[in-house]
């Protein structure tokens, strides 16, 4: 299997809408009233198999690299 051609990942791309729920602060939280902020990001990109893929990995382990002060300690976290 020799995978698929330039022009076909060319006209391939893919599209993702997730949404979020959650609280403005801290002590709406923690009351357990209802969530009171929504975010909703889209996310759209080339081909995502071949051509988004080596940049998910680059941009991953930048944002490891950046921000090693959020990771949660030792361990896996990929």
């Amino acid at each position: 299997h020799e995978g698929p051609s330039e022009e076909m990942m060319a006209e391939t791309s893919f599209s993702m809408t997730f949404v979020s729920r959650g609280y403005k602060d801290k002590a709406t939280a923690e009351t357990g009233g209802k969530p009171d902020l929504q975010v909703v990001t889209r996310v759209k990109g080339p081909e995502p198999g071949y051509v988004a893929t080596p940049i998910f990995l680059a941009c991953a382990g930048l944002t490891l690299l950046r921000e090693p002060e959020r990771l949660a300690g030792p361990g896996v976290h990929t």
